[in-house]
C-alpha cells in the first residue's frame, strides 16, 4: 500500500492507494514548526487510515512547515512511530507536492494559497529557486490568515462604510472583544484569521470587500511572483483553498500583470495520486 498526504497548517489530505482501490482520509493540519511532536503524534494516531498502517509500505509526505532538515526529520519520526520502521517513508515540502501536481515533470512557478502563502521556481525535477514564504507574521501575503488580518483590520480601524461595518458587527456576530482574544489568547491564530475568508467570501459582491482580496493577490505577487526572473518564460501555477474560492478575482490580478496561467486548484492530493502512481 502506498499512502500519499498533502499536509497544509489547517488540515491534511490523505490517499491511501491499494492496487486500483484509492481511499480518502482527512485529519487536523500537521505544522512541526507551529505544533508539537506530542501533538503530531496524537494527530496520527487517530487517523483513520491507522488500521491499515501494517500493511502500508511507502509514504510519500508533503507539508507545511517543513522548512529544515529537522522539521522533516520530526514528520519521519512520527510516520515511522505509528507506521512501523519497515516503511519506506518520503518527507518534502508542500512546494514540490504542489509543483509535482501542477506541472508533473514541466517548469513553471508554483503559488500556494491556503491558510498560509508560498511559491517557488520548479525545473520539472526540483525547486531551484524560492522567495521565503516567512509565516503569517511577517509574510504569507496572499493567505487565507493574510487576507483575514486585513479584514479584521479594515473593520476594527473603519476603513469600511458606516453602514457596512454595522452590517458585519451584527450579521455576523462579531466583537472588537473577541476578534482580540481569538488572536492573541487563543491558539493557532493563523487559522483563526484565515477563518474569517468565509465571511470576506460571503460579502464577495460588496466592493470595498473585493478591493480588500484584489489587494491581498497584488501584495503575494508583488512580494513573491513578480520577482521570479523565469516568469517571461513559462506559466504559473496555483494549489490551496484560498487561490481556488476566490479565483475569478485571482485570474482579474493575473491578467492585469499578463501572466499565463496553468492551473488552479484547490487541492493538489489527487493529482499526487496520479503523479506517484505512474511511480508505483
Amino acid at each position: 500500500m502506498v499512502l500519499i498526504a498533502d499536509g497544509g497548517s489547517t488540515k491534511v489530505d490523505w490517499r491511501l492507494i491499494s492496487g486500483s482501490r484509492v481511499s480518502s482520509y482527512q485529519t487536523l493540519g500537521i505544522n512541526p514548526f507551529i505544533i508539537s511532536e506530542d501533538v503530531i503524534l496524537d494527530i496520527l494516531n487517530h487517523a483513520d487510515w491507522k488500521k491499515e498502517a501494517h500493511q502500508i509500505n511507502t509514504v510519500h509526505f508533503y507539508g507545511a512547515g517543513l522548512v529544515n532538515e529537522q522539521a522533516k526529520g520530526i514528520i519521519q519520526k512520527s510516520l515511522s512511530t505509528v507506521i512501523g520502521a519497515h516503511a519506506a517513508i518520503n518527507v518534502n515540502d508542500d512546494l514540490l507536492g504542489a509543483a509535482r501536481a501542477l506541472f508533473g515533470n514541466q517548469q513553471g512557478i508554483v503559488c500556494v494559497l491556503g491558510t498560509g502563502s508560498n511559491s517557488c521556481f520548479f525545473n520539472g525535477k526540483e525547486v531551484v529557486e524560492k522567495i521565503p514564504a516567512l509565516g503569517y507574521i511577517i509574510g504569507d501575503e496572499g493567505s487565507g490568515a493574510y487576507m483575514g488580518k486585513l479584514f479584521v483590520n479594515a473593520l476594527l480601524k473603519r476603513e469600511f462604510t458606516l453602514d457596512f461595518t454595522n452590517q458585519l458587527l451584527k450579521n455576523e456576530n462579531l466583537s472588537q472583544d473577541q476578534i482580540l482574544e481569538g488572536v492573541y489568547k487563543k491558539p493557532f491564530p493563523n487559522r483563526y484569521l484565515a477563518s474569517f475568508t468565509y465571511i470576506i467570501n460571503k460579502y464577495i459582491e460588496n466592493p470595498e470587500v473585493r478591493a480588500l482580496v484584489a489587494n491581498s493577490f497584488e501584495s503575494f505577487l508583488k512580494k513573491n511572483v513578480l520577482k521570479y526572473p523565469q516568469l517571461k518564460e513559462c506559466k504559473v501555477g496555483f494549489v490551496g483553498s484560498i487561490a481556488a474560492v476566490f479565483e475569478p478575482v485571482l485570474i482579474e490580478v493575473l491578467t492585469k500583470h499578463s501572466i499565463q496561467i496553468s492551473k488552479i486548484s484547490k487541492a493538489p492530493i489527487d493529482d499526487l495520486v496520479k503523479y506517484h502512481g505512474s511511480t508505483h
